[in-house]
């Protein structure tokens, strides 16, 4: 966690001339009691708003439909950023690349703002590293960590994440303490009951599943799903149709069935072509989609369940491919 109090500079100049009237900018937090809270992209805002006792004082970075790979930040973010309270990013790579600099470019003049990387709280025992093998790879924003940074789809890990968004809360509103101490405990039992029914619904679970990035692990882990690899190196980089090629006989001589997960708006060509030659090889697969939770739509922002009612879709989507190929 960083807290930060500077000297006024030349950008938190700007803002807060811009916050003050000095423009026509509106000021993001009109109206919001403190603590004022911003998170990065959509799942760790829906943690914040579950935790929230003032859930109108919590705000989503990443706008509707975009992720944080493609994410690009503007003045009207960097007034968001000034003006909160608490600052919560992902962290490992995943987000760093904007949430760092818009910490770094905006000023708070006598007082503090909280700058948190959930991810890097997490202890060493809920973190994957970022490859299962030693060989180097170029991961996208990713590679500067060494661990997996999509913690979020792990539900022991999401529980901890809300527990370092109620401590960092309570430290800024002593005065609600009870009230964030009631709202993370029984969001973390909701979770808990989430993570209860989706080893229910998989439990035998022996059919891998095979991303198209390394995205899915700590999902993997969290319900008992076995885990094939992955077709992108990097998000959104499709292999050669040689690499493709060769991925297809290795998994061939492993897996006599394979569900292969896509995600949301994604091409599938990669995806396709590998199907194709798998079935040609003599494995039964499966084709589902499986959100990795890194973009929403604006109606989900006020949605408290948007997690849980998408990690259960991911859930059943698995459910129905098991059953067709258990045929």
């Amino acid at each position: 966690m960083k807290a930060r109090t500077r000297a006024v500079g030349p950008v938190a100049l700007l803002v807060l001339a811009l916050v003050s009237g000095c423009s026509r900018q509106v000021d993001p937090w009109e109206g919001k009691p403190s603590p004022r809270v911003l998170s990065s992209f959509p799942p760790i805002h829906c943690f914040a708003r579950n935790v929230a006792v003032k859930k109108d004082s919590t705000q989503c970075l990443c706008p509707p439909r975009i992720d944080p790979h493609n994410y690009v930040y503007n003045i009207n973010d960097t007034i968001k950023v000034s003006t909160a309270d608490l600052f919560l990013a992902n962290g490992f790579g995943l987000d760093t690349d904007f949430t760092d600099k818009l910490y770094a470019n905006t000023g708070k003049g006598g007082l503090k703002l909280v700058y948190k990387k959930l991810a890097e709280g997490l202890p060493v025992t809920l973190r994957r590293p970022a490859r299962d093998d030693k060989k180097d790879s170029d991961h996208g924003d990713h590679s500067r960590s060494e661990f997996d940074p999509h913690v979020w789809l792990g539900i022991p890990q999401a529980q901890h994440m809300v527990d370092q968004i109620r401590d960092e809360l309570k430290k800024l509103d002593p005065e609600n303490a009870p009230g964030y101490d009631r709202n993370a405990a029984s969001y973390k039992a909701r979770l808990q009951a989430l993570q209860d029914e989706g080893k229910k619904a998989l439990a035998g679970m022996k059919i891998a599943i095979l991303t198209h990035h390394d995205s899915m692990r700590y999902f993997a882990d969290s319900f008992g799903i076995p885990r094939g690899g992955f077709i992108q190196e990097a998000p959104r980089v499709d292999p050669s149709g040689k690499e493709l090629a060769e991925l297809a006989a290795e998994l061939a001589r492993k897996y006599p069935r394979l569900i292969l997960a896509v995600e949301p708006g994604t091409p599938g060509g990669s995806a396709e072509i590998l199907k194709k030659e798998l079935s040609k090889a003599g494995v039964k697969v499966e084709t589902v989609t499986l959100d990795p939770l890194e973009i929403c739509e604006q109606a989900d922002w006020t949605d408290d369940g948007w997690y849980e009612r998408k990690m259960r879709e991911n859930i059943r989507a698995l459910v129905e491919a098991r059953k067709k190929l258990e045929k």
